[in-house]
């Protein structure tokens, strides 16, 4: 396993996403990871915050321990529809952005602060761009989490 990583939300931005006025719209979001890891705890509090600022409207349901699959087989889910969001490792995405690799090479950032202001920034805008996987009406998002030892950003 990589010393560190950079763990990576894909998946479709909330807009749009209300679907019918008695319906109510279920969002799929994998984790490769057991539930007390930092992506699964991730997935659980967007859950909370989702179903609590649309009651009644969106359900998500979290599904942790790679019960859908692998990082790769998940994504693959995203381009077919059946799931929507992910949190995994840049790893799989390699395969569709070679540019990711970037990302994981120790020392590229000398602190949290540098990491998220270039991954904030307009390179980080590029990359997002760039990995969008999913081929949907939506506005896909991919959000940059930082996963590791300081010193190895």
């Amino acid at each position: 396993m990589r010393p560190r990583m950079m763990a990576v939300i894909v998946g479709l931005c909330l807009v749009g996403f209300g679907g019918g006025a008695m319906a109510q719209t279920q969002i799929n979001i994998a984790t490769v990871t057991n539930p007390d890891f930092v992506h699964t705890k991730a997935a659980v509090w967007f859950k909370e915050c989702v179903e609590k600022a649309a009651p009644g409207k969106l359900s998500v349901v979290v599904h942790h321990s790679a019960s859908l699959g692998s990082e790769t087989q998940v994504l693959q889910q995203i381009q077919l529809g059946t799931t929507q969001m992910s949190v995994c490792t840049t790893g799989p995405i390699e395969a569709f952005v070679p540019e990711i690799k970037a990302l994981e090479m120790p020392f590229v950032f000398p602190s949290y602060e540098a990491a998220d202001k270039v991954l904030d920034g307009p390179i980080g805008q590029d990359l997002a761009i760039h990995s969008v996987i999913i081929n949907c009406a939506q506005k896909p998002t991919v959000i940059w989490l930082a996963h590791g030892k300081s010193q190895d950003i």
